[in-house]
């Protein structure tokens, strides 16, 4: 039986490291079936039903048994607590990936958002839009320059404060 294990752990270990280099070279990459199951809105249950969740378990299988095995535990404990150590393994997957998931930001600026917030001209704005200028604006929490025009009569000068009337493509419309 120890030899069943060890083989259960090099395969999946073997598996889980190509995975693992996979994700550093090429992004994320999964094989998830299609399994018709209602397991509710939960990030996590669908976690354990990847293959990152499945390569867990034998993983933890396969060393948990080995283990077990060499502290002198007989077959059928060994194959419990092997079990265990492979549920634990991929609940363990599971929250981290769910962790990991958590960590994405959406980049996606609504500028539209933006009309009526106040910002500060960092490049002069030109009058009656005959070019653009830059502003410093906050979205989502972080400062950023984005283009700026200006339908006034007067240039906006560097450091004044404006503010936002509109927002088309990627540009805004901004007055003193």
């Amino acid at each position: 039986m120890k030899e069943v294990f060890l083989v259960i752990a090099g395969i999946s270990s073997a598996i889980f490291i190509f995975q693992l280099a996979m994700l550093f070279m090429a992004g994320d990459i999964d094989f998830d079936g299609d399994v018709d199951l209602d397991l509710g809105d939960s990030d996590v249950a669908f976690s354990f039903m990847s293959l990152k969740g499945i390569v867990a378990f034998f993983m933890g299988l396969g060393w948990g048994g080995l283990l077990s095995l060499q502290q002198g535990h007989v077959v059928g404990t060994s194959l419990l607590r092997g079990v265990l150590y492979g549920i634990a393994y991929m609940g363990l997957t599971a929250l981290i990936y769910w962790g990991v998931k958590k960590l994405k930001q959406e980049n996606t600026v609504d500028y539209y958002s933006l009309v009526g917030q106040k910002c500060t001209v960092y490049l002069r704005v030109p009058a009656n839009a005959k070019g653009s200028g830059v502003v410093n604006v906050i979205i989502n929490g972080g400062l950023t320059q984005v283009e700026a025009l200006n339908y006034g009569d007067q240039e906006i000068p560097t450091g004044a404060q404006v503010t936002i009337t509109e927002a088309f493509n990627d540009k805004l419309v901004v007055k003193s």
